[in-house]
């Protein structure tokens, strides 16, 4: 018997009509591995055989899976695994409706700074893709939040970590909290003693300090242990 290896970006068109191929060239029969379900030609295979057999392969797999991820939630695992999973659900639920509360318009209002509007305006407009409105939306609902608390008496050094969590709705990402920093450090009215909290609380040893001394922002994902 002969055997033919699928590879990234095939299809299971393409892979069984190489294999029908193959048999008809070989006078063996072909194997094939294609996502898991292993297929054989047998004299009478056309292509279209083959791939319809793939796909009775695929549903009797997800068959099995989903017998086996339902015999596991029965599990005291999976039990609390369901259980996990609801109370982050509530808590995103409870994140998203404190945040919509703030919203006005659709946005979250912040005090801009002095001169900076229309700097913030330009750079909302220019990241209008999902990876760059994420960043804004967060960044403003952050600033809103730490609004809130500098408004009981609250420093930004107090309260910014707490706030970014409930911010963060989408999930994202060190350099996009990076990104945000940097949105607030030049637009927002107190983004100067954000900037400086955040590169001391992302400094692994005294990047921090020179970056408040040269006025740049750390990008916590491009941080590395060891110094040149």
């Amino acid at each position: 018997m002969k055997t033919i290896e699928a590879h990234v970006g095939d299809t299971i068109t393409g892979v069984s009509a190489s294999a029908i191929e193959l048999r008809d060239s070989s006078g063996e029969q072909v194997q094939f591995d294609f996502n898991g379900v292993i297929i054989t030609t047998t004299d009478e295979s056309t292509a279209e055989i083959l791939c319809e057999a793939y796909s009775v392969g695929m549903d009797k797999q997800c068959e099995e899976s989903r017998k086996k991820r339902e015999a596991y939630l029965k599990t005291p695992e999976g039990i609390a695994e369901v259980k996990e999973a609801e109370r982050k659900a509530a808590i995103l639920r409870g994140k998203q409706a404190h945040l919509n509360g703030l919203k006005k318009d659709g946005i979250y209002p912040f005090c801009i700074a002095e001169g900076k509007l229309s700097d913030f305006g330009a750079g909302l407009a220019k990241n209008r893709d999902a990876y760059g409105l994420a960043c804004y939306t967060f960044a403003t609902a952050w600033a809103c939040l730490m609004e809130l608390e500098i408004g009981k008496g609250n420093t930004v050094q107090q309260c910014a970590k707490d706030t970014s969590h409930t911010a963060d709705l989408e999930g994202i990402t060190r350099f996009m909290y990076g990104a945000a920093v940097s949105i607030l450090s030049h637009c927002w009215e107190h983004g100067e003693e954000l900037r400086k909290w955040h590169n001391l609380d992302t400094q692994i040893g005294t990047e921090g300090e020179e970056a408040n001394e040269s006025g740049e922002v750390l990008n916590p994902a491009l941080m590395s242990i060891g110094k040149k």
